[in-house]
């Protein structure tokens, strides 16, 4: 690592890379630990028993026969939308439902 006094003594165009470096580091790490689990996230994917962290409020999107449906957490409230045609809502159970395209 150099010091604040070696990096100033460097060529603008070198110190220009040194930063540019630096901040894809930063991102780099920043979305290591977003899909790694470690930084806080309101969205996860389960498969079978394994719960992988998406990054916060993503968009879900679905392929059903009749076309897509996309989700996402909007505050407290789940969003859903379809980019065509509309929704039917059947609820199954108090704490379930299922969507069809119409």
């Amino acid at each position: 690592m150099i010091t604040n006094e070696q990096f100033l003594k460097l060529p603008r165009w070198a110190q220009n890379e040194i930063n540019k470096l630096r901040n894809d580091l930063e991102r780099a790490e920043r979305h290591a630990k977003q899909i790694s689990g470690e930084s806080a996230t309101n969205t996860h994917m389960l498969v079978l028993l394994d719960k992988k962290p998406l990054p916060s409020n993503s968009n879900i999107e679905f392929t059903l026969p009749d076309g897509r449906v996309t989700a996402r957490v909007d505050g407290e409230k789940l969003y859903v939308t379809v980019p065509y045609g509309r929704l039917n809502i059947q609820p199954t159970a108090s704490n379930g439902f299922y969507i069809h395209l119409t």
